[in-house]
């Protein structure tokens, strides 16, 4: 979700950027 901060998204979401 590139609307959480990227302190409070999930290591998947990290990994998709």
């Amino acid at each position: 979700n590139k609307t959480k901060p990227i302190w409070t998204r999930n290591p998947e979401d990290i990994s998709n950027e």
